[in-house]
């Protein structure tokens, strides 16, 4: 079993890419947050400001590609880079974050 820092195989990379884009859209997340004015009345509910919710939305699906293929690789290909494993723990906890708030606990 030879670790390396970068993958060695296609899943690997397509991990490390939904890794890239979880960044992304969480930086882009931010910097609209921070630039954007908010409207006077608070919309209810995740959708209400859709602006904020699409990078989230994103980020969500770039963690959780960067998990299942970084574990593909993993596990199916035997790819043990360093930043295969990195988006192996950032999917995770960003699937284990989205569960809680889906169920009430976070």
């Amino acid at each position: 079993m030879k670790r390396t820092f970068l993958p060695r195989t296609k899943h690997g990379w397509i991990a490390l890419m939904g890794l890239s884009g979880f960044i992304l859209m969480l930086a882009l997340f931010y910097l609209l947050a921070a630039t954007v004015d908010e409207p006077a009345v608070h919309p209810d509910g995740f959708f209400g400001l859709l602006y904020l919710a699409i990078p989230l939305l994103l980020a969500w699906a770039s963690a959780t590609t960067g998990l299942v293929f970084g574990l593909f690789a993993m596990i199916g290909k035997k790819d043990f880079a360093v930043l295969n494993l990195i988006s192996i723990l950032i999917g995770a906890f960003v699937m284990l974050w989205a569960i809680a708030e889906i169920t009430g606990n976070g």
